[in-house]
């Protein structure tokens, strides 16, 4: 049986993609148990049970999504193991999450706060004699609280690290080395995967829109 997902939701003025991720799962598995950590959006009706636990929020995404893995460890709500989704993962397939990673750390040379996060950790990461792959892909992980809590005690002590590749080189090898499912081009073809992700509207996304609403793709 598919485990609960777990949803971190930033506070924000308007939310576009939640209800197309939570239809998404619904589609494939229709009454699903899934928990929004965050902030509560205004949902659509959806063919899944929905809890909530909320959480104070800052500026710093970085610091939220922290607080809302923190919270799910702590939550009676949560069962072990969990499924770490994303508001904005559309899942494609029914399909359990696998270990994905797009490579090593140190490869990525963008010089973004989302590179400079991946240098520090893959630096951490060797420094604790573990390898430092990316698991910074926007697919679903497989959550066990105990080595997460260790995960999240490193980040107290360097926000700069980042808890996905944390967690992925402290816990194991990845299953598949490939690119990431965020589809940046609206043009774009969908990725080969059980899950894709868009930077915005969903509804800007053709091919992602026709995917799910297909004949065939709502479980009865």
């Amino acid at each position: 049986m598919l485990p609960d997902v777990v949803i971190p939701v930033a506070a924000e003025r308007s939310n576009s993609s939640i209800n197309w991720a939570l239809r998404s799962i619904a589609n494939w598995y229709p009454g699903h148990h899934v928990i929004l950590v965050g902030h509560r959006p205004r949902l659509d009706p959806h063919n899944l049970t929905i809890d909530h636990i909320p959480t104070e929020q800052t500026d710093d995404i970085f610091a939220n999504t922290d607080l809302a893995m923190q919270t799910a460890l702590d939550s009676d709500l949560v069962n072990d193991p969990f499924i770490w989704s994303a508001d904005d993962i559309y899942w494609m397939r029914p399909a359990e999450p696998i270990r994905w990673a797009l490579g090593l750390l140190d490869e990525d040379q963008h010089r973004t706060i989302y590179g400079q996060r991946k240098h520090a950790t893959a630096h951490f990461l060797r420094s604790h004699g573990l390898p430092a792959y990316d698991y910074e892909a926007h697919v679903p992980m497989l959550i066990h609280p105990n080595p997460m809590h260790t995960v999240l005690n490193w980040c107290d002590t360097d926000p700069m690290l980042d808890k996905r590749s944390l967690y992925g080189n402290l816990t194991g090898l990845p299953d598949h080395i490939g690119s990431d499912v965020k589809n940046q081009s609206r043009a774009a073809p969908l990725p080969d995967a059980s899950w894709c992700s868009t930077g915005g509207n969903p509804r800007a996304w053709p091919a992602l829109m026709q995917e799910l609403n297909r004949p065939g793709a709502i479980a009865s």
